[in-house]
C-alpha cells in the first residue's frame, strides 16, 4: 500500500524514511524500498524484532531532531 501511494504521488521510494513501531510496519517499508526504515521503541516490539526489517531503532519518535536528517511527512 506503501508503494502505491508514493507511485501516486511521484516520490522515489529510496527518499523516504519509513517510521513505525512494528515488524509489519517494517516489512512494509523494505518491501517498498524505502531508503531507511527506522524502528520506535513505543510500540510492542523490541530492538531486535524491529532491526529484522529495519536499518536503526531509537527509543522515541522525538528523538529525531530536525537536524538528523530532511524529512517530509505525509
Amino acid at each position: 500500500m506503501l508503494d502505491l501511494k508514493l507511485v501516486f504521488l511521484k516520490i522515489f521510494t529510496i527518499n523516504v524514511a519509513k517510521i513505525d513501531d512494528t515488524l509489519n510496519d517494517m516489512k512494509e517499508g523494505r518491501n517498498a524500498g524505502c531508503g531507511l526504515n527506522i524502528g520506535v521503541l513505543s510500540g510492542k516490539e523490541d530492538k531486535k524484532t524491529l532491526l529484522k526489517c529495519g536499518d536503526v531503532v531509537i527509543n522515541k519518535i522525538t528523538d529525531l531532531k530536525n537536524d538528523d536528517m530532511p524529512v517530509f511527512l505525509l
